[in-house]
């Protein structure tokens, strides 16, 4: 037998080992842990019996593949009986950062559902974890331990250039500072995503247009940052975040760098957008910022405070509950 048919057979037999130890714990009813699969008796016990054809990185793959497999096969049987499509999911996520000999333990499990169409305002004081809990949500950064699952996939693993991917097709970012290139047009500032993302020049241009015309700027395309105002600027973003039909906006203190005037009318451009069918989650300090979402998730500490429908949420009754 050559040697890539006995690593097959091999691969096959760790999943049967593996199922058959899901089910035992099961039936005991033990906590089922991905990482006590990667690490520990188990995971020394089957290398050990296939040690010869087998190395611990193949037997890591294995295991991720499947508890990735077996997570889907559960959502979707969760999502058979609710109807509802999860787009985040975390489970007890930690985040620990090295800062010289200390560890800063920003994150300290932290878990969460937000389902599709959900308006959803993160809130914390400074050193709360909201940050850093963003910067996962939007793939910027991973987790130290914990999963999360981002539109039925594992991204908790994933590499440098599969986050990159999701954060260009999935994820739509809106900043406080705008970051908008200050030479281009509207337009081109728009149709970054899609050069990113490969789509031809006719293509591009016309779902930046639509996106644009969107928030209201179709008068605007060809303005540079410099010629429109903080709030047409904001719009600009929130029309770049919108332009790839992502599954998610993320928007980062969006009223943070204007006046309330301006920044209430932003409020009614994300409001919009929401409405439209776009699941959106906002990190704000300010309550009045909060309230116009349907749900509130509130960070102390590293830990999640409260999770709460706001009046909004009540009243619409729109996503999690």
């Amino acid at each position: 037998m050559e040697n890539t048919d006995l690593v097959q057979q091999a691969k096959k037999e760790i999943r049967k080992m593996i199922i058959a130890r899901i089910r035992e714990l099961s039936k005991e009813k033990k906590k089922i842990k991905q990482s006590e699969f990667l690490s520990g008796q188990i995971a020394e016990q089957m290398l050990k019996n296939f040690h010869e054809i087998i190395d611990r990185k193949q037997y890591e793959e294995i295991v991720v593949g499947l508890f990735t497999e077996l997570r889907e096969k559960q959502r979707e049987q969760k999502e058979s009986t609710d109807g509802k499509k999860k787009i985040i999911e975390t489970e007890n996520l930690h985040k620990i950062y090295e800062v010289g000999t200390e560890k800063v333990h920003a994150l300290r499990g932290v878990s969460f559902t937000i389902e599709e169409n959900e308006y959803v305002s993160i809130m914390g004081p400074s050193g709360s974890g909201k940050s850093t809990l963003m910067n996962i949500i939007g793939c910027l950064d991973t987790a130290s331990d914990g999963d999360y699952i981002f539109t039925g996939e594992n991204v908790s693993r994933m590499n440098d250039n599969q986050l990159a991917e999701i954060r260009n097709s999935e994820i739509g970012f809106v900043f406080q500072t705008f970051n908008l290139l200050p030479r281009t047009t509207a337009l081109h500032n728009v149709e970054l995503p899609l050069i990113y993302s490969g789509a031809p020049t006719s293509q591009r241009r016309e779902m930046a247009m639509e996106a644009l015309k969107k928030v209201g700027l179709e008068d605007r395309v060809m303005h540079k940052p410099n010629e429109i105002s903080g709030g047409e600027r904001q719009r600009v973003a929130i029309a770049r975040a919108l332009v790839n039909n992502p599954s998610l906006i993320l928007a980062d203190e969006p009223t943070g760098n204007l006046d309330s005037k301006t920044g209430d009318e932003i409020l009614d451009v994300i409001d919009s957008v929401h409405q439209s069918g776009n699941t959106i989650i906002m990190v704000t300090h300010e309550e009045y910022v909060a309230a116009k979402s349907g749900r509130i998730i509130r960070l102390h500490d590293g830990l999640i405070a409260s999770d709460e429908l706001t009046e909004n949420g009540k009243n619409k009754n729109y996503g999690w509950k």
